[in-house]
């Protein structure tokens, strides 16, 4: 609603441009006195309509609040009554202010890390703008300029994991057990893992996955895409774009001659068995599974500790249906 409202405005500018400047100034300062210090009832309204019509560049005072105020909403919301809906207001604010951040501040390159740890507390109600969040990030990082093939996007992503992020998210890694520094790309996969196995976020999982892909792909050396390509390998047939597809398929290749990353492949295909709609893909999956053992036959018995709950998921699954 504010969205069409904003775009209403917009074409009145050739109406009274003047009125139309000072209306929107107005309703900038209306939304940001409602989100910040409005009824708690409409606080969450008054946060989406705040980030939506802004278009100047953002002032980094407003960051800072917008951010003290989500890490509120996390602790009183979230965690004490298990209500999530400021919190995912407030995430789709940052989204949307995050395009008019201004280069040279710390919070346009820091921002990333805040969707990773979101994500990594587990709350399923956010994972769709935490989804966004990560995207727009990934997106606009690379339009700066950011990324090179000098400096890849994983290196650089992990260069700002220093002093406050590296201890706070060196917790967050410990509790998930899954260590961005022993392996960027499935620590990020193994995180995205719950969107894909829930129908409500697999598309939107789908598409992040394949833009952090191209981008890791384009900057980066091969390895470092391997764990977004085995998390995208069950679904390659919904992708559209071939040259993605191809790239994606030969990530299985790649983990053949990787023996350290072998097992992380292993354990990703196991947890999105469930994931797949079709027999077709899991025979699929169950052959890329059998390459990957005969090519080092000592995981043969933690696969098989991995597979037999979802073996027996499966079947239960398939009963159910026949009754």
């Amino acid at each position: 609603l504010a969205k069409a409202l904003l775009d209403v405005l917009k074409a009145l500018v050739v109406v009274n441009a003047e009125r139309v400047e000072t209306w929107q100034k107005r309703w900038f300062e209306l939304s940001k006195d409602l989100a910040f210090s409005g009824h708690p009832s409409l606080r969450s309204r008054g946060f989406v309509t705040f980030g939506v019509i802004s278009f100047t560049p953002v002032e980094e005072d407003i960051i800072v609040k917008t951010l003290k105020a989500l890490h509120d909403a996390l602790l009183t919301q979230v965690k004490e009554k298990g209500e999530t809906y400021l919190a995912d207001a407030l995430v789709r604010c940052i989204t949307k202010l995050y395009p008019n951040i201004v280069v040279d501040s710390p919070f346009l390159t820091r921002l990333f890390w805040v969707g990773m740890g979101l994500l990594q507390t587990g709350e399923l109600d956010l994972f769709p703008s935490v989804l966004q969040l990560l995207e727009e990030s990934i997106s606009l990082l690379d339009t700066c300029g950011f990324f090179s093939h000098e400096t890849s996007m994983e290196q650089f992503l992990m260069s700002l994991r220093t002093h406050e992020i590296k201890e706070y998210g060196g917790q967050l890694d410990t509790l998930t057990r899954l260590h961005f520094e022993k392996s960027f790309s499935f620590a990020i996969a193994g995180n995205l893992l719950r969107g894909l196995v829930t129908p409500a976020t697999r598309y939107q999982t789908i598409q992040l996955l394949i833009s952090l892909f191209e981008t890791s792909f384009k900057y980066g050396k091969d390895s470092q895409t391997l764990g977004y390509a085995s998390a995208l390998l069950p679904f390659v047939s919904n992708t559209d774009d071939n040259h993605s597809l191809q790239s994606i398929t030969s990530g299985e290749k790649r983990v053949l001659r990787n023996p350290p990353n072998a097992l992380l492949f292993v354990v990703t295909q196991a947890t999105l068995l469930c994931a797949v709609d079709t027999d077709q893909e899991r025979s699929t999956m169950f052959s890329v599974l059998e390459e990957v053992i005969r090519a080092y036959p000592a995981l043969l018995p933690p696969t098989f500790d991995f597979l037999t709950p979802v073996l027996n998921h499966i079947f239960n699954h398939a009963n159910e249906k026949m009754k």
